[in-house]
Protein backbone atom coordinates (compact mmCIF):
# COMPACT_ATOMS: atom_id res chain seq x y z
CA UNK A 1 0.00 0.00 0.00
CA UNK A 2 3.02 2.30 -0.12
CA UNK A 3 2.03 3.04 -3.69
CA UNK A 4 -1.12 4.91 -2.63
CA UNK A 5 -1.01 8.22 -0.82
CA UNK A 6 -4.25 8.33 1.15
CA UNK A 7 -3.65 11.99 1.98
CA UNK A 8 -3.16 12.87 -1.70
CA UNK A 9 -6.13 10.81 -2.86
CA UNK A 10 -8.48 12.24 -0.23
CA UNK A 11 -7.42 15.86 -0.78
CA UNK A 12 -7.49 15.46 -4.58
CA UNK A 13 -10.99 13.94 -4.46
CA UNK A 14 -12.40 16.62 -2.22
CA UNK A 15 -10.77 19.35 -4.30
CA UNK A 16 -12.30 17.87 -7.47
CA UNK A 17 -15.84 18.00 -6.06
CA UNK A 18 -15.45 21.44 -4.45
CA UNK A 19 -13.99 22.97 -7.62
CA UNK A 20 -16.70 21.37 -9.75
CA UNK A 21 -19.39 22.92 -7.58
CA UNK A 22 -17.66 26.29 -7.60
CA UNK A 23 -17.36 26.13 -11.39
CA UNK A 24 -21.13 25.63 -11.62
CA UNK A 25 -21.88 28.91 -9.85
CA UNK A 26 -21.11 31.25 -12.79
CA UNK A 27 -23.11 29.00 -15.10
CA UNK A 28 -26.08 29.11 -12.72
CA UNK A 29 -25.82 32.90 -12.55
CA UNK A 30 -25.72 33.09 -16.35
CA UNK A 31 -28.74 30.79 -16.64
CA UNK A 32 -30.64 32.80 -14.02
CA UNK A 33 -29.98 36.05 -15.85
CA UNK A 34 -30.85 34.59 -19.23
CA UNK A 35 -34.07 33.04 -17.93
CA UNK A 36 -34.88 36.03 -15.76
CA UNK A 37 -35.64 33.46 -13.09
CA UNK A 38 -36.40 36.14 -10.50
CA UNK A 39 -39.64 36.79 -12.39
CA UNK A 40 -40.77 33.20 -11.82
CA UNK A 41 -42.60 32.08 -8.69
CA UNK A 42 -40.04 30.91 -6.12
CA UNK A 43 -41.19 27.29 -6.38
CA UNK A 44 -40.39 27.28 -10.12
CA UNK A 45 -36.99 28.98 -9.98
CA UNK A 46 -34.80 26.00 -9.03
CA UNK A 47 -36.48 23.56 -11.46
CA UNK A 48 -36.17 26.12 -14.28
CA UNK A 49 -32.45 26.57 -13.58
CA UNK A 50 -31.84 22.82 -13.42
CA UNK A 51 -33.74 22.37 -16.67
CA UNK A 52 -31.60 25.06 -18.32
CA UNK A 53 -28.37 23.51 -17.00
CA UNK A 54 -29.23 20.08 -18.37
CA UNK A 55 -31.16 20.82 -21.56
CA UNK A 56 -29.28 23.84 -22.89
CA UNK A 57 -26.49 22.26 -24.91
CA UNK A 58 -24.04 25.12 -24.40
CA UNK A 59 -24.48 25.03 -20.61
CA UNK A 60 -24.34 21.23 -20.51
CA UNK A 61 -21.13 21.08 -22.54
CA UNK A 62 -19.58 23.94 -20.57
CA UNK A 63 -20.43 22.17 -17.33
CA UNK A 64 -18.97 18.89 -18.56
CA UNK A 65 -15.76 20.59 -19.69
CA UNK A 66 -15.45 22.50 -16.41
CA UNK A 67 -16.08 19.34 -14.38
CA UNK A 68 -13.52 17.46 -16.48
CA UNK A 69 -10.91 20.13 -15.86
CA UNK A 70 -11.67 19.95 -12.14
CA UNK A 71 -11.09 16.18 -12.23
CA UNK A 72 -7.74 16.72 -13.95
CA UNK A 73 -6.81 19.27 -11.28
CA UNK A 74 -7.85 16.86 -8.52
CA UNK A 75 -5.69 14.14 -10.07
CA UNK A 76 -2.77 16.54 -10.42
CA UNK A 77 -3.00 17.53 -6.77
CA UNK A 78 -3.25 13.89 -5.66
CA UNK A 79 -0.15 13.02 -7.69
CA UNK A 80 1.74 16.07 -6.44
CA UNK A 81 1.02 15.24 -2.82
CA UNK A 82 1.81 11.55 -3.36
CA UNK A 83 5.03 12.17 -5.31
CA UNK A 84 4.84 8.54 -6.42
CA UNK A 85 2.66 6.47 -8.74
CA UNK A 86 1.09 9.60 -10.25
CA UNK A 87 -1.32 7.78 -12.56
CA UNK A 88 -2.61 5.52 -9.79
CA UNK A 89 -3.00 8.29 -7.22
CA UNK A 90 -4.51 10.60 -9.85
CA UNK A 91 -7.06 7.97 -10.87
CA UNK A 92 -7.93 7.20 -7.25
CA UNK A 93 -8.71 10.89 -6.67
CA UNK A 94 -12.07 10.12 -8.33
CA UNK A 95 -13.12 8.29 -5.13
CA UNK A 96 -15.72 10.93 -4.28
CA UNK A 97 -17.01 11.59 -7.80
CA UNK A 98 -17.89 7.96 -8.40
CA UNK A 99 -20.33 7.44 -5.52
CA UNK A 100 -21.84 10.89 -6.08
CA UNK A 101 -22.32 10.02 -9.76
CA UNK A 102 -23.91 6.66 -8.93
CA UNK A 103 -26.19 8.35 -6.41
CA UNK A 104 -27.23 10.99 -8.97
CA UNK A 105 -27.89 8.28 -11.54
CA UNK A 106 -30.17 6.26 -9.25
CA UNK A 107 -31.73 9.10 -7.24
CA UNK A 108 -34.65 9.25 -9.62
CA UNK A 109 -33.72 12.66 -10.95
CA UNK A 110 -34.10 13.13 -14.68
CA UNK A 111 -31.56 15.95 -14.62
CA UNK A 112 -29.18 14.18 -17.00
CA UNK A 113 -29.84 11.42 -19.48
CA UNK A 114 -28.57 7.97 -18.51
CA UNK A 115 -25.99 7.98 -21.33
CA UNK A 116 -24.33 11.07 -19.82
CA UNK A 117 -24.02 9.36 -16.44
CA UNK A 118 -22.66 6.22 -18.08
CA UNK A 119 -20.10 8.31 -19.96
CA UNK A 120 -19.01 10.39 -16.99
CA UNK A 121 -18.60 7.58 -14.44
CA UNK A 122 -15.63 5.88 -16.13
CA UNK A 123 -14.26 9.24 -17.25
CA UNK A 124 -13.70 10.42 -13.66
CA UNK A 125 -10.75 8.11 -12.88
CA UNK A 126 -9.41 8.53 -16.43
CA UNK A 127 -9.38 12.31 -16.05
CA UNK A 128 -7.79 11.99 -12.61
CA UNK A 129 -5.06 9.84 -14.17
CA UNK A 130 -4.59 12.54 -16.82
CA UNK A 131 -3.95 14.96 -13.96
CA UNK A 132 -1.34 12.54 -12.62
CA UNK A 133 0.17 12.38 -16.10
CA UNK A 134 0.36 16.18 -16.20
CA UNK A 135 2.20 16.16 -12.87
CA UNK A 136 4.55 13.48 -14.20
CA UNK A 137 5.17 15.53 -17.34
CA UNK A 138 6.47 18.42 -15.24
CA UNK A 139 8.35 16.13 -12.83
CA UNK A 140 9.91 13.40 -14.99
CA UNK A 141 12.74 12.77 -12.53
CA UNK A 142 10.25 11.73 -9.83
CA UNK A 143 9.79 8.27 -11.37
CA UNK A 144 13.54 7.79 -11.83
CA UNK A 145 14.15 8.73 -8.18
CA UNK A 146 11.64 6.09 -7.04
CA UNK A 147 13.22 3.39 -9.19
CA UNK A 148 16.68 4.23 -7.90
CA UNK A 149 15.48 4.21 -4.29
CA UNK A 150 13.69 0.88 -4.78
CA UNK A 151 16.73 -0.84 -6.27
CA UNK A 152 19.04 0.57 -3.60
CA UNK A 153 17.03 -0.96 -0.76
Amino acid sequence: MKRVSFKGVIIGGILDVVLSNLAAVPMLIYAAIRLESWKLPSAQQAPALMDAMTHDTSLLVTGMVAGSLCSVIGGYVAARIARREPLLNGALSAWLCLPLGVYAMFAGSDALPLWVHLLLLPMSPVLGAVGGLVWLRFNPSAVGDQTTAATAS
